[in-house]
């Protein structure tokens, strides 16, 4: 096999490029490229994000669903809640290191948040995908996308993380 070679899916600058370019006109102010079918047992996704796109934080109700999370670019705080919406701990993740991704423990409240500058981390996950009841919104948190990244800055803050 060669680097040409069509079997290939690759995770390129052109690919991160053209994403990020989408996302910036999109108004969620991300988008992801998918790796996966929806049936799929297993979700591999490309997801690229500017650091106004909000990532509502949620949980996921089974518990054997694990999230990986490796940023390829950029970088990006990955927020743990406890059930009262106070932030419990947040990682830096950045695609020069030293941290580059995390897995996220199954039905704990989580979110990211790109800081810094446009972001892109490939993310896989359990499947299949169910829709809205894949994950469960957190009820604590705003709705709103801006107040949203607002409270997620907030609470950066408040762990004693610069954004």
């Amino acid at each position: 096999m060669t680097e040409a070679d069509p079997a290939f899916r690759r995770i390129d600058d052109r690919l991160i490029n053209s994403t990020l370019d989408l996302a910036a006109g999109n108004a969620r102010r991300r988008l992801n490229v998918n790796f996966h079918e929806y049936p799929d047992p297993v979700q591999r996704m490309l997801n690229c994000a500017w650091p106004d796109s909000y990532f509502h934080p949620h949980r996921h109700d089974d518990p054997s669903h694990v999230e990986v999370i490796l940023v390829v670019r950029g970088r990006a705080l990955v927020f743990l809640f406890e059930d009262t919406g106070q932030p419990r701990s947040a990682v830096e993740l950045n695609g020069t290191g030293p941290c580059y991704g995390v897995e996220v423990p199954p039905t704990i409240w989580h979110s990211l948040l790109a800081i810094g500058g446009p972001t892109a981390f490939y993310e896989v996950a359990e499947g299949p995908f169910r829709g809205v009841a894949h994950a469960e919104p957190a009820p604590w948190a705003p709705r709103d996308p801006v107040a949203g990244v607002t409270f997620l800055r907030a609470a950066a803050q408040r762990l004693g993380l610069r954004v």
